[in-house]
């Protein structure tokens, strides 16, 4: 935790400050000595984007939820049937992958789609290889898929631009 701290008032005085009044307060997270929250984590738990806990060293929102058989029809249904999204054969996820016309289009796709997971806070699972990229989505908090990545499965098909055809 000091690490964290101490990099925080290097890179974030703000956020550092803010870690330091939210671990007074009464509603302060409080990690496990083998973890630690970062200065994202702690800045949303003060901000009360939702009520955030740490579980097993992993801040959680409480709230987020594995969808059922008739959400998962009525959101991930249109992913799958126009979006080129599918289920992931090994876990409880969903997947695609993106096409580009080069390496840069690929890299900038990934820039933009980052900065955006920063803000929901939440990240994807993806490789990239020169002109693809390869997107697993799943809420680790709930243990499979949730609103959260259908939202941002949508959020990263809206920065896609598909490479022209020859």
């Amino acid at each position: 935790f000091l690490l964290c701290l101490v990099l925080a008032m290097i890179y974030r005085p703000t956020t550092a400050f803010h870690a330091l009044s939210v671990l007074k307060s009464k509603t302060a997270l409080t990690p496990r000595i083998s973890s630690v929250a970062s200065p994202s984590q702690i800045t949303a738990a003060r901000s009360g984007f939702g009520v955030r806990q740490l579980r097993g060293g992993v801040a959680a929102d409480a709230g987020v939820h594995r969808l059922d058989i008739s959400e998962r029809s009525q959101l991930v249904g249109p992913l799958i049937s126009s979006g080129g999204w599918k289920y992931a054969a090994d876990r409880d996820a969903i997947c695609k992958e993106y096409k580009f016309k080069n390496f840069v289009d690929a890299f900038s796709f990934m820039t933009r789609v980052a900065l955006l997971a920063e803000k929901a806070d939440h990240h994807p699972e993806w490789l990239n290889v020169y002109n693809r990229v390869e997107v697993t989505l799943t809420t680790h908090d709930c243990g499979g898929v949730s609103r959260k990545d259908v939202d941002f499965a949508i959020a990263m098909d809206s920065q896609y631009t598909p490479p022209p055809s020859h």
